[in-house]
């Protein structure tokens, strides 16, 4: 088990004596700062020996693994009611864009026309609420997404295009 799930532990068990109005005492942080300090050196010694992996947690995405996905999205052919066009479409789309906007998942999913602009050459979009901020107090979070004559597969706006194109019934009228 990582350190950082230990931390975790010890901020849930905070959240569950302030979630039913019971005293986490300076005791109580002190004791458990000093298990996971052992617990780090525990860690770091079975790293050291070969017992535990050295990398802790996810690793990042590539860009190559990023363009392996945006391959198999618009490779995905419609068969029968399996792999309609239009979600191969919307996860091409998806995962550029979470990839130009260096965002999570569930940070893309949840915006919404409003927190989109235009500022000279750049889609400017705002990220109300983020990992970092799980408050929205810093509303400054803007991310400017360009486009990319080089590599136009990459750039959001030839991605956007297609989707809001299939998004489109034979007689050209938004569904």
């Amino acid at each position: 088990m990582s350190v950082s799930c230990m931390q975790g532990y010890k901020s849930a068990l905070k959240w569950l004596y302030k979630n039913r109005k019971y005293v986490f005492t300076a005791d109580m942080n002190q004791w458990l700062d000093q298990f996971i300090q052992g617990y780090k050196k525990i860690v770091a010694e079975k790293k050291l020996n070969g017992i535990m992996d050295v990398k802790e947690g996810k690793y990042a995405l590539s860009f190559a693994g990023h363009c392996f996905l945006c391959y198999v999205f618009l490779s995905l052919r419609p068969c029968g009611k399996k792999y309609p066009f239009k979600e191969s479409i919307f996860g091409w789309c998806f995962q550029t864009f979470c990839w130009n906007i260096i965002g999570r998942c569930s940070n893309v999913q949840s915006l919404m026309l409003q927190h989109f602009n235009w500022v000279e050459d750049a889609m400017v979009v705002k990220v109300p609420q983020h990992k970092g901020d799980q408050t929205g107090e810093s509303l400054s979070m803007d991310k400017h997404v360009y486009a990319n004559p080089l590599e136009p597969k990459s750039a959001q706006f030839f991605h956007s295009r297609y989707f809001f194109s299939a998004e489109k019934d034979s007689k050209g009228m938004a569904k």
